[in-house]
């Protein structure tokens, strides 16, 4: 019986490396090297919001001054496609004529230096305010102005507003918080600003720069970094 002595070799060597898989975003999955600062890493759960609405299923925590549902489709309710999937969460809008005032947060293990997100809006008074948080400390923050108004695309948050740093909280579970306030004149008197204000989906929430344990002579690894 011959025995392929290369063969053999060949499944040792490259037998770890198999059980890595490239994301469709160039991030591999965790190995057992040494941590290595990457260009970028997923690290929220439900990053996409596809897992299900505000009520059930989603592994963000909703809040609202009005009770219409925030995580949308908006193929349905803006008229083109999520970034990222079929969903996407809906900062500021109107729910029956009402002004909107609401945020999404979840708690994850942060490993990364930077946050990043795709944005779509729709800014109409210009002076409606996203406020972003982690551990309710202020990381980011903009009162949206006309510049803004990016309605039927999807924009890179990080490539118009620079970098969102939540190095501090790096190593540690925090509580990351979009929150959005809405404003706009009453003139109708009913109360609330009037029906037509800004507001902005959110989508693909990820880490940048992230502190990964890497397998650096997986097959993976190596398509990862050239």
């Amino acid at each position: 019986m011959r025995v392929h002595v290369v063969g053999i070799l060949l499944l040792i060597l490259v037998g770890p490396a198999l059980g890595q898989t490239l994301t469709k975003d160039g991030f591999i999955n965790p190995g057992s090297g040494d941590p290595v600062w990457q260009e970028g890493r997923q690290f929220a759960d439900d990053r996409s919001f596809e897992n299900g609405n505000c009520q059930f299923g989603s592994e963000w925590t909703c809040w609202s001054t009005t009770s219409c549902e925030w995580i949308v489709k908006p193929v349905d309710t803006w008229g083109y496609p999520a970034w990222d999937g079929s969903s996407a969460a809906w900062l500021g809008g109107y729910c029956f004529g009402e002004a909107n005032n609401n945020s999404f947060c979840q708690e994850f293990y942060n490993a990364c230096m930077y946050l990043d997100f795709y944005y779509s809006s729709y800014i109409n008074s210009a002076c409606s305010q996203l406020t972003i948080t982690m551990n309710g400390n202020t990381v980011f923050y903009r009162a949206v102005s006309t510049d803004d108004h990016n309605f039927g695309s999807w924009e890179r948050a990080t490539a118009y507003w620079g970098v969102i740093d939540i190095a501090a909280y790096a190593g540690v579970t925090s509580e990351l918080c979009f929150h959005w306030t809405a404003c706009g004149e009453d003139t109708d008197g009913d109360g609330y600003p009037d029906e037509e204000n800004d507001s902005m989906l959110i989508d693909w929430v990820i880490g940048d720069m992230c502190d990964s344990p890497t397998e650096v002579t997986s097959f993976s690894t190596v398509k990862a970094l050239y």
